[in-house]
């Protein structure tokens, strides 16, 4: 007899999914506070070493202990990606909603251009956002 698949369920829903400089989480209220979104990135030369990018999402209808991955990759995906981390988040309930914080560290843009920051669960990317790095002006 053929051992059956484990079949993955269906991916979480994500309902928001920021970039920003650093995540504060308050320890008496257990609130998070974003502290310098962006979409855009400026620099004087390239490639750009940026210490620090703290991503934030949140999503639901998870079911059990789900991997959250996150990239960066050029808009064209032509290249491997800049940055590939992996969080996880358990569900105890799909109704329930997930905070992910997650900090990326000396993450190197080669060049300048649209990048993508890009939200999966398993292989399903759920929402990606784009980072614009130019160079800026003397």
């Amino acid at each position: 007899m053929a051992a059956r698949k484990k079949r993955t369920p269906p991916p979480p829903k994500a309902l928001s999914f920021l970039v920003c400089d650093y995540i504060h989480r308050d320890a008496s209220t257990g609130k998070a506070t974003l502290l310098g979104c962006f979409a855009n990135l400026f620099t004087p030369s390239f490639p750009i070493k940026v210490p620090m990018m703290a991503v934030y999402a949140v999503v639901t209808n998870g079911h059990g202990k789900v991997p959250i991955r996150v990239k960066i990759v050029d808009a064209e995906e032509e290249n491997d990606p800049i940055n590939d981390s992996v969080f996880e988040v358990e569900f105890t309930d799909p109704r329930m909603t997930a905070e992910v914080v997650g900090f990326l560290t000396d993450v190197t843009f080669p060049k300048a251009g649209e990048y993508r920051l890009q939200l999966y669960a398993w292989a399903e990317c759920l929402v990606e956002r784009k980072i614009q790095v130019n160079l800026s002006k003397k």
